[in-house]
């Protein structure tokens, strides 16, 4: 049955029901296999995966139409591949068929980057730090302007959120290739995923969409440290206002600051920075040196390029996200 016929109430939400999900799936496979191919399920991995069984060669065309067929039926699916592994065994040949990232983005541009960030938390609608599918249909539902039960483009523009968003980045959802994005395309962005296939943390919301879209802009970071810049700034932002004041800075100097002797060594000069395993080189200058208050506070003010007195989130991770050493 295909994607787009699926009505809403037999959608299965990835948290739950992961055995009906998979029967699901093993139908798509199925119904696009040739004539010959018998599919079987492999229940050690999960959810786009299925062993196949045929009586010929590596290169055998019935199984480059296979590739097709399901190409064909998920033409967006441009984060995945599928990977076929071969293995004789006596009288018959074995063909693994599994989906994998196809070589995720590790480094990025600082502003794509913080971009994506900004998509991030807008559609993590309940501010848990995760977007989920329920998220995402929420989105879609709060845009629908015209409650038609779909999303589109001309709708997503009249959304103060999304008007920066491009057409091509928009259409990425667009998994079934019907141009708009309906329920049964939220589902699917969960339901390709690696593993469980649950939600999107941070860090997999960006590889995925810097995979998608192959576009960066500004000084190239790896994903992972943009990330931990995040979570440094979050921590030390006592009051959750997206905004890190002088003061905010100089109480987490004195937190760092373990022996209170109103200088950092090496050592205490990390936890400026909470999510970071080493030291970031090039701090305070020489390592052998202790960094006094004056010189937190001057690494401060060199970060601060709008108002000498805050920064934003944006600011603190362009200054200080690429110092990160993963």
């Amino acid at each position: 049955m295909p994607i787009e016929s699926i009505p809403d109430s037999d959608l299965i939400k990835p948290k739950t029901k992961r055995l009906q999900r998979e029967s699901y799936w093993m139908d798509q496979l199925q119904t696009v296999a040739p004539n010959g191919l018998n599919i079987q399920h492999d229940n050690q991995m999960i959810p786009f995966v299925a062993t196949f069984n045929h009586t010929a060669a590596k290169t055998s065309p019935i199984v480059k139409q296979y590739y097709s067929e399901l190409q064909n039926r998920f033409p967006n699916v441009y984060t995945k591949r599928l990977v076929i592994a071969y293995k004789r065994n006596k009288n018959l040949s074995n063909f693994l068929v599994r989906a994998s990232f196809e070589n995720p983005i590790k480094k990025c541009g600082i502003e794509t980057l913080l971009f994506y960030q900004k998509l991030f938390h807008i559609d993590d609608v309940d501010d848990d730090d995760v977007v989920e599918y329920d998220d995402l249909v929420s989105e879609i539902q709060r845009s629908d302007s015209n409650n038609d039960r779909i999303w589109t483009y001309e709708e997503a523009l009249t959304d103060v959120d999304y008007e920066n968003v491009t057409e091509e980045h928009f259409l990425s959802y667009d998994h079934n290739g019907d141009g708009h994005i309906s329920s049964q395309d939220a589902w699917l962005v969960f339901e390709l995923l690696p593993g469980t296939g649950n939600y999107l943390n941070l860090e997999n919301f960006l590889i995925i969409q810097a995979t998608r879209d192959k576009k960066s802009q500004g000084p190239e970071i790896d994903i992972k440290a943009f990330v931990h810049a995040v979570k440094d700034f979050r921590i030390i932002d006592v009051d959750d206002d997206f905004i890190l004041t002088r003061k905010e800075f100089r109480m987490r100097f004195k937190s760092a600051d373990r022996n209170k002797d109103g200088q950092l060594t090496g050592s205490e000069i990390r936890n400026l920075f909470p999510m970071r395993s080493t030291p970031p080189p090039n701090i305070c200058g020489d390592w052998n040196v202790d960094c006094s208050q004056d010189d937190a506070m001057a690494l401060f003010d060199s970060a601060a390029t709008e108002n000498g007195s805050q920064l934003s989130v944006d600011e603190y991770i362009r200054h200080f996200g690429p110092l990160v050493k993963i």
